[in-house]
């Protein structure tokens, strides 16, 4: 019965998965801290375009006003 059993290698496969498994798990969280810092530039970018448009609304605003008089 036990002669179908075949002894798994030295740990040469092991140790290469391993750190296949290492390198993969970097390059993906590599991969998410790019992935956050765009998305937290685009929102900075779309935060400081709200606040400059609230901040010179007025400017627009008025000259709105004075056409119609």
């Amino acid at each position: 019965m036990g002669e179908c059993y075949s002894k798994p290698s030295q740990g040469n496969g092991r140790e290469a998965r391993e750190r296949e498994a290492e390198e993969d798990g970097s390059r993906r969280l590599g991969e998410r801290c790019i992935s956050m810092a765009r998305e937290k530039r685009s929102r900075l970018y779309i935060a400081s375009k709200c606040a400059a448009m609230l901040l010179c609304w007025h400017e627009h605003a008025s000259d709105r006003d004075t056409s119609r008089t």
